[in-house]
């Protein structure tokens, strides 16, 4: 009999852990136990999972070394306009952004196991994951044994590998989750994405979110450039639809489409690359403003980017004519010529101003508000637009590990979630305030503010020379169309090219206990869904109705609601088929919905 056939019973065989439950102490040292009567020569008991046999069995004839340092291989240099890239990466920000609160690291693999795009969510993820591996490095089982991107290459289908499951000793306190990239139309493997974490963290859910990231990067490779480029002409047919006709290109790294009036004077403005620079120029600074770009033919450019869900497919050019030289000189800040930024006149553009300001003039700056009212995003806004380079760490991340995290140096250095922090540990934070400042121009820090209580701590506030309120959603309500430009990234006088009036109804209505923060995402995926076409209720993602609970949600149980809420979703409300789904017992996925609020 096979290693692949040995018989199990239901009461023997070891399951996976799902969103509520993990592997106890005691399943660690079986798991320990069955590699090491492995790697003697005995059977693998059959309690182990079966994929995780036949992993074991192909490390073990490929020579593969249980102990000692990993033997990663490097690969051929990475392209970093690939198309597997090039789709990953948009449904790769997503996630992070999904993740933010839990310690994960992203990788993507191609067909070969070479890394081609890594990310985390906070530094001492990063930390762990670059100890590991690099981009570059091929991950395959020939080499470094059972590991979930090896493993699911060789796989091909979507699978976990906690701790003491992998092959080789060093990867015995990780985990990881994750499935194959299949291009949809042929069928063919392009490679595979994996959320790699420690053993705390539940991994049912994050199989859940790594497949449908799969899935969406399998749909991106479909469409490819061919996509963005028709989306790109969809935009730019609805605005030669809209108002008097003036000079339009729209533009990507492929192409250059004008109408008969920029066909007509286009001797005098400039070519197809000096446009695609600048519209890279205006994508590396503020996404969300329009360019005024004086010319040497007395021309004004106004640049608007055009982006797919999170990805930039392009740039719409308008020009006019400039008057006289005064008004030339004007639409720049120092009369060069430059590239100046004109912002949307909304609330968000306005704080970010501020903070832009403050951050220019002051050494320390403490940003405060409501959760997901979007402290980090304006700070790291803040610092791109100033060219200052930004490093982000977790406040009890930093104080807890900084003897083992090379905290590096950068001109700002941004500390996030400073409510954490208990007035018992001022010392050690001060310490801490002290040696970043050492190295870092600017120090800033954001504290969260619950309902009803929009005051910061003295003991903290003495730490920072100013202090900027951010206020919450809610507090917005009048502004809701000038806050939805800006997420969309349009000016308010073109919204209805990006949403339709129904759909921002609909988002009135809707209560946002996440703020800010809940309605960007809730936004970029309905762009996502909706394509070139304006979003309209449809495309909105159905409403989690979820009641009040009575403590505050830590981190990961706010990533379970979320996981959860995405599956009922999915399944349209049915709470037996998402049970099913996030394998669990219904009376478990009940009492789970139950705890985190969810109804």
């Amino acid at each position: 009999m096979s290693h692949d056939e040995t018989p199990t019973s239901e009461s023997n065989r070891m399951t996976m852990p799902t969103a509520s439950e993990e592997l106890n102490d005691d399943q660690a040292r079986r798991l320990r136990s069955a590699r090491e009567a492995f790697l003697h020569g005995d059977e693998a008991p059959g309690w182990v999972r079966p994929e995780i046999r036949r992993s074991w069995y192909r490390s073990m004839m490929a020579g593969v070394s249980p102990n000692g340092p990993l033997n990663l291989q490097a690969g051929t240099g990475v392209n970093p306009d690939s198309a597997l890239l090039r789709a990953a990466s948009p449904v790769v920000d997503a996630l992070v952004r999904d993740l933010a609160d839990a310690h994960v690291w992203i990788q993507v693999v191609d067909r070969n196991g070479q890394i081609v795009g890594q990310w985390a969510t906070d530094i001492p993820s990063q930390s762990r994951m670059e100890q590991l591996c690099a981009i570059g490095s091929v991950i395959d089982e020939g080499h470094v044994g059972t590991t979930v991107l090896a493993t699911v290459l060789e796989e091909r289908r979507p699978m976990s590998v906690w701790g003491p499951e992998h092959f080789h000793e060093h990867l015995s306190n990780v985990a990881g989750a994750g499935a194959p990239i299949v291009h949809p139309g042929s069928g063919v493997l392009q490679g595979a994405v994996a959320v790699g974490c420690d053993l705390s963290i539940p991994i049912g859910l994050l199989s859940t979110l790594v497949n449908q990231a799969a899935k969406e990067i399998g749909a991106a490779l479909v469409s490819g450039y061919a996509r963005a480029d028709r989306e790109l002409l969809d935009v730019f047919l609805r605005l030669e639809r809209r108002g008097p006709r003036r000079p339009v290109f729209a533009v990507n790294a492929r192409l250059c489409v004008t109408n008969a009036e920029a066909a007509a004077t286009a001797s005098a403005l400039p070519s197809h690359g000096e446009l695609w620079s600048a519209v890279l120029r205006a994508a590396e600074t503020q996404r969300d403003t329009r360019l005024l770009t004086p010319t040497i033919a007395g021309v004004r450019l106004s640049l608007r980017l055009v982006h797919s869900g999170d990805e930039l497919i392009g740039g719409l050019v308008q020009a006019s004519r400039i008057s006289n030289l005064d008004e030339l000189g004007a639409a720049s800040s120092d009369g060069s010529g430059s590239t100046q930024p004109v912002p949307h006149a909304g609330p968000f553009t306005q704080l970010r101003n501020e903070i832009t300001t403050q951050l220019r003039t002051s050494p320390s700056l403490l940003i405060h508000g409501p959760i997901g009212s979007g402290k980090s995003t304006l700070a790291a806004a803040s610092a791109n637009s100033l060219g200052i380079d930004l490093l982000t760490g977790r406040a009890l991340d930093l104080l807890d590990a900084r003897g083992g995290v090379d905290l590096g140096s950068a001109d700002c250095f941004l500390i996030t979630h400073l409510e954490e922090v208990a007035p018992e540990r001022e010392v050690e934070l001060a310490r801490l305030f002290a040696c970043l400042q050492q190295t870092a121009r600017t120090l800033t820090a954001t504290f969260r503010t619950e309902a009803g209580a929009d005051e910061v701590p003295a003991w903290l506030t003495r730490y920072f020379e100013t202090t900027q309120r951010v206020p919450g959603l809610a507090e917005l309500s009048a502004e809701m169309d000038a806050v939805i430009a800006e997420i969309l990234a349009v000016p308010t006088t073109d919204l209805d090219l990006a949403i339709a009036p129904e759909a921002i109804r609909s988002l009135k209505e809707r209560p946002f206990p996440g703020n800010m923060g809940q309605l960007e995402r809730l936004l970029h995926k309905a762009r996502a869904v909706a394509g070139a076409v304006p979003i309209m209720p449809h495309h909105l993602p159905r409403p989690a109705h979820a009641r009040a609970t009575s403590r505050q949600l830590t981190p990961l149980e706010r990533i379970e609601r979320d996981a959860i809420a995405a599956v009922l979703a999915t399944h349209a409300g049915n709470k037996a088929a998402a049970a099913a789904q996030l394998e669990m017992s219904r009376s478990t996925f009940y009492r789970r919905l139950a705890q985190l609020g969810i109804v």
